[in-house]
Protein backbone atom coordinates (compact mmCIF):
# COMPACT_ATOMS: atom_id res chain seq x y z
CA UNK A 1 0.00 0.00 0.00
CA UNK A 2 1.63 3.51 -0.75
CA UNK A 3 2.95 5.42 1.99
CA UNK A 4 1.85 9.24 2.60
CA UNK A 5 4.46 11.99 3.42
CA UNK A 6 6.15 11.04 6.74
CA UNK A 7 5.76 7.49 6.13
CA UNK A 8 2.59 7.47 7.24
CA UNK A 9 0.56 4.50 5.59
CA UNK A 10 -3.39 4.64 4.91
CA UNK A 11 -5.55 2.54 7.41
CA UNK A 12 -2.86 2.70 10.12
CA UNK A 13 -3.44 4.48 13.62
CA UNK A 14 -0.19 5.49 14.85
CA UNK A 15 -0.11 6.36 18.84
CA UNK A 16 2.60 8.61 19.68
CA UNK A 17 4.96 8.60 23.02
CA UNK A 18 2.46 11.09 24.84
CA UNK A 19 0.64 9.23 26.84
CA UNK A 20 -0.09 10.23 30.68
CA UNK A 21 -2.77 8.94 32.72
CA UNK A 22 -3.87 10.19 36.56
CA UNK A 23 -6.12 8.92 39.18
CA UNK A 24 -7.79 10.79 41.45
CA UNK A 25 -8.59 10.14 45.03
CA UNK A 26 -11.89 9.20 44.96
CA UNK A 27 -9.62 6.63 42.54
CA UNK A 28 -11.22 7.90 39.03
CA UNK A 29 -8.85 7.45 36.28
CA UNK A 30 -8.25 9.86 34.04
CA UNK A 31 -5.61 9.79 30.95
CA UNK A 32 -4.63 11.56 27.37
CA UNK A 33 -2.52 10.58 24.17
CA UNK A 34 -2.20 11.40 20.58
CA UNK A 35 -2.80 9.79 17.52
CA UNK A 36 -1.79 10.26 13.91
CA UNK A 37 -3.45 9.00 11.24
CA UNK A 38 -3.39 9.88 7.24
CA UNK A 39 -6.60 12.23 6.49
CA UNK A 40 -7.67 9.28 3.49
CA UNK A 41 -7.71 7.24 7.32
CA UNK A 42 -9.26 9.92 8.76
CA UNK A 43 -12.16 10.33 6.05
CA UNK A 44 -12.84 6.90 6.09
CA UNK A 45 -15.97 6.41 8.16
CA UNK A 46 -15.02 2.86 9.61
CA UNK A 47 -11.85 4.00 10.80
CA UNK A 48 -12.94 7.02 12.57
CA UNK A 49 -15.67 5.27 14.30
CA UNK A 50 -12.71 3.92 16.03
CA UNK A 51 -12.38 6.95 18.05
CA UNK A 52 -15.89 6.94 18.83
CA UNK A 53 -17.15 8.36 22.48
CA UNK A 54 -16.69 5.17 24.64
CA UNK A 55 -14.43 3.40 22.76
CA UNK A 56 -12.02 1.56 25.05
CA UNK A 57 -8.38 2.64 25.10
CA UNK A 58 -6.52 -0.72 23.73
CA UNK A 59 -8.90 -0.39 20.43
CA UNK A 60 -6.66 2.44 19.03
CA UNK A 61 -3.62 1.51 21.06
CA UNK A 62 -3.40 -2.49 21.69
CA UNK A 63 0.08 -1.75 22.70
CA UNK A 64 -0.93 -0.87 26.03
CA UNK A 65 -1.60 -2.93 29.05
CA UNK A 66 -4.60 -4.71 29.93
CA UNK A 67 -4.53 -2.82 32.64
CA UNK A 68 -5.29 0.13 31.05
CA UNK A 69 -8.38 -1.14 29.22
CA UNK A 70 -11.36 0.10 31.69
CA UNK A 71 -10.30 3.55 30.04
CA UNK A 72 -12.59 4.65 27.40
CA UNK A 73 -13.19 7.81 25.23
CA UNK A 74 -14.46 10.59 26.73
CA UNK A 75 -13.79 13.62 24.05
CA UNK A 76 -11.55 13.88 21.18
CA UNK A 77 -10.16 17.21 19.07
CA UNK A 78 -8.44 16.97 15.88
CA UNK A 79 -6.34 18.74 14.01
CA UNK A 80 -5.07 18.68 10.11
CA UNK A 81 -1.28 18.98 10.22
CA UNK A 82 -1.00 19.36 6.60
CA UNK A 83 0.92 16.60 3.95
CA UNK A 84 -2.53 14.62 4.33
CA UNK A 85 -1.62 14.30 8.09
CA UNK A 86 -4.22 14.53 10.87
CA UNK A 87 -3.49 14.50 14.39
CA UNK A 88 -6.32 13.25 17.06
CA UNK A 89 -6.14 14.65 20.61
CA UNK A 90 -8.13 12.37 23.07
CA UNK A 91 -9.26 12.15 26.32
CA UNK A 92 -10.02 9.10 28.36
CA UNK A 93 -11.73 8.53 31.74
CA UNK A 94 -12.84 5.62 33.40
CA UNK A 95 -11.97 2.97 36.86
CA UNK A 96 -12.51 -0.79 37.35
CA UNK A 97 -15.22 -0.91 39.64
CA UNK A 98 -18.56 -0.05 40.49
CA UNK A 99 -18.89 2.35 43.48
CA UNK A 100 -22.15 1.26 44.66
CA UNK A 101 -23.04 -2.06 45.81
CA UNK A 102 -27.07 -1.73 45.92
CA UNK A 103 -27.47 1.73 47.74
CA UNK A 104 -24.23 0.64 50.01
CA UNK A 105 -20.43 2.01 49.09
CA UNK A 106 -18.53 -0.59 47.11
CA UNK A 107 -15.60 -2.06 49.17
CA UNK A 108 -13.29 -0.83 46.19
CA UNK A 109 -14.57 2.51 46.48
CA UNK A 110 -12.93 5.39 47.57
CA UNK A 111 -15.21 7.91 48.47
CA UNK A 112 -14.55 11.22 50.17
CA UNK A 113 -16.69 13.45 52.16
CA UNK A 114 -16.66 17.39 52.66
CA UNK A 115 -18.56 19.00 55.81
CA UNK A 116 -19.77 22.42 55.18
CA UNK A 117 -21.12 25.15 57.18
CA UNK A 118 -23.76 27.72 55.39
CA UNK A 119 -25.28 30.90 56.14
CA UNK A 120 -28.73 30.90 54.46
CA UNK A 121 -31.80 33.56 54.37
CA UNK A 122 -35.04 32.44 55.81
CA UNK A 123 -38.26 34.15 56.37
CA UNK A 124 -39.11 34.58 59.78
CA UNK A 125 -41.98 32.49 59.89
CA UNK A 126 -38.97 29.72 60.19
CA UNK A 127 -37.70 30.72 63.21
CA UNK A 128 -37.85 28.40 65.57
CA UNK A 129 -39.19 31.35 68.69
CA UNK A 130 -42.10 31.91 65.51
CA UNK A 131 -43.01 28.22 65.81
CA UNK A 132 -43.38 28.43 70.13
CA UNK A 133 -45.82 30.84 69.72
CA UNK A 134 -49.25 30.31 70.39
CA UNK A 135 -51.65 30.24 67.13
CA UNK A 136 -53.25 33.37 68.33
CA UNK A 137 -50.35 35.41 67.45
CA UNK A 138 -48.80 33.32 64.94
CA UNK A 139 -51.58 34.12 62.64
CA UNK A 140 -51.91 38.07 62.77
CA UNK A 141 -47.94 38.17 62.52
CA UNK A 142 -48.33 35.97 59.30
CA UNK A 143 -50.96 38.71 58.14
CA UNK A 144 -48.45 41.56 58.99
CA UNK A 145 -45.39 39.73 57.06
CA UNK A 146 -47.98 39.45 54.17
CA UNK A 147 -48.67 43.17 54.68
CA UNK A 148 -52.66 42.63 55.35
CA UNK A 149 -52.14 44.31 58.67
CA UNK A 150 -50.40 47.23 59.65
CA UNK A 151 -48.15 47.99 63.30
CA UNK A 152 -48.81 51.33 64.26
CA UNK A 153 -48.35 53.15 67.53
CA UNK A 154 -51.52 54.70 68.55
CA UNK A 155 -51.57 58.13 69.83
CA UNK A 156 -55.59 58.52 70.12
CA UNK A 157 -57.14 55.89 72.24
CA UNK A 158 -55.01 53.59 73.73
CA UNK A 159 -51.17 54.90 73.42
CA UNK A 160 -49.67 51.59 72.64
CA UNK A 161 -48.82 49.95 69.66
CA UNK A 162 -51.60 47.68 67.79
CA UNK A 163 -52.40 45.90 64.96
CA UNK A 164 -54.81 47.61 61.82
CA UNK A 165 -56.38 46.93 59.14
CA UNK A 166 -56.93 48.85 55.66
CA UNK A 167 -60.10 50.16 55.28
CA UNK A 168 -59.56 52.17 51.80
CA UNK A 169 -57.03 54.90 52.33
CA UNK A 170 -57.57 54.56 56.47
CA UNK A 171 -56.36 52.17 58.96
CA UNK A 172 -59.11 49.99 61.08
CA UNK A 173 -58.26 48.90 64.77
CA UNK A 174 -58.27 44.76 64.06
CA UNK A 175 -59.82 41.90 66.29
CA UNK A 176 -55.92 40.64 66.98
CA UNK A 177 -53.82 41.82 69.42
CA UNK A 178 -50.15 40.64 70.52
CA UNK A 179 -48.99 40.26 74.10
CA UNK A 180 -46.22 37.86 74.33
CA UNK A 181 -42.79 39.75 74.08
CA UNK A 182 -41.55 37.84 71.33
CA UNK A 183 -44.64 38.02 69.05
CA UNK A 184 -44.27 41.88 69.95
CA UNK A 185 -40.66 41.68 69.05
CA UNK A 186 -41.34 39.86 65.61
CA UNK A 187 -43.75 42.86 64.58
CA UNK A 188 -41.24 45.53 65.68
CA UNK A 189 -39.08 43.88 62.87
CA UNK A 190 -41.16 43.17 59.95
CA UNK A 191 -42.46 46.96 60.66
CA UNK A 192 -39.15 47.75 60.22
CA UNK A 193 -39.08 46.15 56.65
CA UNK A 194 -36.88 42.76 58.29
CA UNK A 195 -38.74 39.77 57.03
CA UNK A 196 -36.26 37.49 56.79
CA UNK A 197 -33.47 36.26 59.35
CA UNK A 198 -29.68 34.10 58.34
CA UNK A 199 -30.45 30.72 59.59
CA UNK A 200 -27.19 28.34 60.19
CA UNK A 201 -27.21 25.25 57.52
CA UNK A 202 -24.92 22.14 57.87
CA UNK A 203 -24.47 20.08 54.84
CA UNK A 204 -22.59 16.54 54.73
CA UNK A 205 -21.10 15.65 50.87
CA UNK A 206 -20.35 12.31 49.83
CA UNK A 207 -18.47 12.06 46.49
CA UNK A 208 -17.50 8.63 44.37
CA UNK A 209 -16.27 7.86 41.00
CA UNK A 210 -17.19 4.50 39.48
CA UNK A 211 -18.42 2.81 36.29
CA UNK A 212 -22.69 2.64 36.99
CA UNK A 213 -24.72 5.22 37.75
CA UNK A 214 -26.65 6.05 40.56
CA UNK A 215 -29.87 3.79 41.24
CA UNK A 216 -33.93 4.64 41.31
CA UNK A 217 -33.76 3.91 44.96
CA UNK A 218 -30.90 5.89 45.41
CA UNK A 219 -33.00 8.87 43.60
CA UNK A 220 -35.65 8.21 44.91
CA UNK A 221 -34.51 9.17 48.88
CA UNK A 222 -34.18 12.58 47.75
CA UNK A 223 -36.18 14.91 49.72
CA UNK A 224 -36.48 11.91 52.38
CA UNK A 225 -34.91 11.79 56.17
CA UNK A 226 -31.89 9.62 55.59
CA UNK A 227 -28.39 8.58 57.36
CA UNK A 228 -25.28 10.03 55.96
CA UNK A 229 -22.36 7.66 54.99
CA UNK A 230 -18.92 8.29 56.41
CA UNK A 231 -18.38 9.88 59.38
CA UNK A 232 -20.43 12.98 59.65
CA UNK A 233 -21.32 15.24 62.88
CA UNK A 234 -24.04 13.35 65.49
CA UNK A 235 -26.80 14.94 64.92
CA UNK A 236 -27.54 16.30 68.60
CA UNK A 237 -30.79 15.91 70.27
CA UNK A 238 -33.64 15.80 67.88
CA UNK A 239 -31.97 17.03 64.82
CA UNK A 240 -31.50 14.20 61.76
CA UNK A 241 -30.28 14.65 58.16
CA UNK A 242 -32.02 14.48 54.87
CA UNK A 243 -30.79 13.48 51.37
CA UNK A 244 -30.64 17.51 49.47
CA UNK A 245 -29.72 16.79 46.36
CA UNK A 246 -27.97 14.00 44.19
CA UNK A 247 -25.71 15.01 41.02
CA UNK A 248 -23.94 12.53 38.78
CA UNK A 249 -21.50 13.54 35.87
CA UNK A 250 -20.96 11.06 33.38
CA UNK A 251 -16.99 11.24 31.04
CA UNK A 252 -16.93 8.32 28.66
CA UNK A 253 -18.09 5.25 31.48
CA UNK A 254 -16.86 6.79 34.46
CA UNK A 255 -19.22 8.27 36.62
CA UNK A 256 -18.47 11.42 39.65
CA UNK A 257 -21.84 10.92 41.61
CA UNK A 258 -22.05 13.66 44.66
CA UNK A 259 -25.07 12.58 47.57
CA UNK A 260 -25.37 15.93 50.01
CA UNK A 261 -26.90 15.78 53.56
CA UNK A 262 -28.41 18.49 55.12
CA UNK A 263 -28.83 18.85 59.06
CA UNK A 264 -32.17 19.64 60.49
CA UNK A 265 -33.43 22.63 62.74
CA UNK A 266 -33.65 21.75 66.53
CA UNK A 267 -36.67 20.10 66.02
CA UNK A 268 -36.30 17.66 63.27
CA UNK A 269 -37.35 17.19 59.57
CA UNK A 270 -40.88 16.32 60.08
CA UNK A 271 -41.40 12.82 59.66
CA UNK A 272 -44.45 13.16 58.65
CA UNK A 273 -43.71 15.02 55.57
CA UNK A 274 -40.10 13.40 54.48
CA UNK A 275 -40.51 9.82 55.97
Amino acid sequence: MPATLRGIYNYNIYPQPDFVADQDQNGAWTAKQSYIVSKTTWQSFEWRTKFSLGTQITVINPTLADFYSFLRIASISFTEDGGDIVTINVDFAGTSWSQFNDEAISADSDPTYRLEGRLAEQPLSEHPKWAALEATERNPLQLLLNDELVWIYDEVFTNDWILCRRSGDDLVASDYALTSEDAIAFANMIAKGVKTYIAPTVTWTETTSGNSPMTSSQLNKLGKISTPRGNPPDAAGTRNWMLTSASQEQRGTLYQTQLEWTMSEKDGWSEFLYD
